[in-house]
């Protein structure tokens, strides 16, 4: 906690959105203050805010737009009739957003499927949307048919019921798929939206008849893929029987 009195120096420190510190100064209630900024050479108007934090003690919060860039930023804010300086240090915020946050396709293993995607960056800095992404696929159903069948089993020699479990576990495992970014791979500025057009290859690791649920990371949001897979399609190679 910083003490300030007769002008001193407030340091307010986190993401743009919610920057803040604790002072021994005491208000009685919640405030609404002016506080300057200089920002790109410019100096800006914002309100804070100071409210009651305990005996003796305030916070002071000062909410900037999301896509701020970090950095340290000063100015002057006055509270009651003393005028401070006042220094805010922007700390970096990745926070992206995927629409829709949801894929449910069907596909046989070794299939792919193409699909589009809207990313928006609402942080305040660059977010990179990677050319090629590996994501695991896990068995909706694979844990309680693990444990059905662990509990189930006769166990051989010195094997534990617990090892059984797992064992079963890792079988229902789907293995990896992969997401291709076609168009629109590579940095996303803040503040910007982008149109992707994504390809995803089911691994032949998969099990026909069964669903699998994975999450593909994009920045900080997560977009899911359900996928159920069918039996391979049988394709005619244009070859005779002999």
């Amino acid at each position: 906690m910083s003490a300030v009195s007769g002008g001193e120096r407030i340091l307010l420190t986190g993401p743009p959105h919610n920057t803040k510190a604790v002072v021994r100064i005491d208000t009685p209630d919640v405030v609404a203050v002016a506080v300057r900024l200089d920002i790109a050479g410019n100096a800006s108007l914002f309100r804070g805010y100071v409210r009651p934090a305990g005996p003796g003690s305030s916070q002071v919060r000062l909410k900037l737009p999301r896509d701020t860039p970090a950095g340290e930023y000063r100015g002057e804010v006055t509270l009651g009739e003393t005028k401070h300086a006042i220094v805010v240090q922007v700390a970096p915020n990745v926070r992206t957003r995927v629409n829709p946050k949801h894929l449910a396709l069907s596909a046989e293993p070794g299939g792919r499927a193409e699909f589009d995607l809207i990313v928006s960056n609402d942080g305040n800095v660059a977010v990179d949307i990677a050319k090629s992404t590996r994501f695991d696929l896990d068995d909706g159903d694979g844990q309680d048919r693990a444990l059905g069948i662990a509990l189930r089993a006769d166990l051989a020699g010195d094997e534990r019921r617990v090892d059984r479990f797992f064992d079963e576990l890792r079988r229902s495992h789907g293995g990896e798929g992969r997401v291709t970014v076609i168009d629109g791979a590579g940095p996303l500025g803040p503040g910007e939206s982008r149109n992707i057009r994504c390809r995803v290859e089911i691994p032949m690791t998969t099990a026909a008849g069964r669903s699998y649920v994975g999450t593909w990371r994009v920045g900080s949001a997560s977009h899911i893929v359900a996928v159920t897979v069918g039996k391979p399609v049988l394709r005619d190679n244009g070859r005779k029987a002999e």
